[in-house]
């Protein structure tokens, strides 16, 4: 389980960077690129290009990651971390 304190901290970090919605769930769950794209049943670097803001993640991907996260896909496609404090 992730704390609420770690990501109001990582939030503050944030502040400073740009950093994925995508890229911060995988990373909070554990995850590798590669696993993600498995997932998805897509390329590695088809992945990179969402992950890096390069191409828009068809909505079938992004119901599932949102599934797999479990959160809305809104949060999934935001640059406002605030949906992201209270994932568990």
């Amino acid at each position: 389980m992730i704390s609420k304190t770690f990501w109001q901290d990582l939030s503050k970090l944030l502040s400073t960077m740009f950093v994925s919605s995508l890229k911060l769930l995988r990373i909070a769950h554990n995850l590798t690129q590669k696993q993600v794209a498995n997932l998805l049943g897509i390329p590695v670097y088809m992945y990179q290009r969402y992950e890096y803001s390069k191409a828009v993640m068809p909505d079938e991907y992004l119901k599932i990651l949102s599934r797999r996260y479990g959160v809305l896909i809104d949060t999934l496609t935001s640059d406002n971390y605030d949906g992201l404090l209270y994932i568990s």
